[in-house]
């Protein structure tokens, strides 16, 4: 079974590369989308730890500890973008309420229809500009 998973993890890892390094991008940009996809080495190399110390030791605690770090490492690699994002978005959250007033102000993000006030955050109508929040 772990052969089979990393049989698949490296194909479906060779199947965008090839694809990306073609397409008409700049440089930076097909590097960091290869980078995604090479990530995933990183869940290949303890899919194979995991074969080799379970081999070796065929105890039930080593084989539970090992199937749950690989679904972990696999969990995190294929979230890795969405993390990302998130804590892109709590960073400049933080950093852009560490110097307002008091008050409602415009998070100034590609969001501007997102108000945020004391009480908490509103949504306004979308495609109304300036129109009243929605309840």
């Amino acid at each position: 079974m772990g052969s089979t998973n990393i049989a698949t993890d490296l194909m479906l890892m060779c199947i965008p590369l090839p694809i990306i390094l073609r397409a008409r991008l700049p440089i930076r940009t097909k590097i960091q989308l290869c980078s995604v996809f090479l990530v995933g080495l990183f869940v290949i190399g303890i899919s194979i730890t995991r074969i080799v110390i379970v081999l070796q030791n065929l105890t039930q605690i080593n084989k539970l500890i090992w199937g749950q770090m690989e679904c972990f490492a696999a969990t995190v690699v294929a979230n890795a973008p969405i993390i990302h994002s998130l804590y892109r978005h709590g960073r400049h959250h933080v950093q852009t309420r560490s110097g307002t007033r008091s008050g409602e102000k415009s998070n100034g993000g590609p969001d501007s229809n997102i108000r945020e006030t004391g009480s908490g955050i509103k949504l306004s109508r979308v495609g109304k500009m300036n129109s009243s929040p929605v309840s």
